[in-house]
């Protein structure tokens, strides 16, 4: 799957800082993203989906946390803990930015059908079920490689 657009979705102002990608597996669609700079800096780390998100313990917060076509892999039952954890990981300041397949799109469900795909187990996720979790957030939709997708940013405050 071609997830550089993704990574090229996010506005570069949110790019803040010090960086933690979640999900972001062998590193290969940042490497391709227009954002490649902010994405390779020293200030980047990187943890992928196979480890559990839900014992990882980073040593610092980050002013910046990605999970980009993540949540759609985590079900809906353990959404309220992911979220709360995600939460804590940002910086007072700090944005957390979500990306999901925006899955009200008539054309998705054709393209999710392959073995590829049979991890995502969260359907038809919208801005209501990411705003309950986090409350206000600035919403982009965006044009994925297969299908509408929606990116939510999350700001922590002071």
């Amino acid at each position: 799957m071609k997830h550089n657009t993704h990574y090229d979705a996010i506005p570069p102002q949110h790019l803040i800082g010090t960086i933690l990608d979640v999900g972001c597996g062998d590193g290969c669609n940042q490497a391709k993203s227009r954002n490649y700079m902010a994405l390779a800096s020293n200030r980047y780390t990187g943890i992928d989906i196979e480890e559990d998100i839900f014992k990882y313990q980073p040593d610092t917060q980050f002013d910046t946390v990605l999970a980009i076509h993540v949540i759609e892999h985590i079900p809906l039952s353990r959404w309220p803990l992911m979220f709360r954890i995600l939460k804590t990981w940002v910086k007072p300041g700090g944005r957390l930015i979500i990306g999901v397949p925006y899955m009200q799109s008539p054309d998705v469900y054709k393209n999710f059908k392959g073995p590829e795909n049979q991890r995502h187990v969260v359907f038809g996720i919208n801005e209501d079920m990411i705003t309950y979790y986090l409350g206000r957030t600035e919403t982009i939709r965006y044009r994925g490689p297969y299908s509408e997708s929606l990116m939510c940013i999350w700001r922590k405050e002071q």
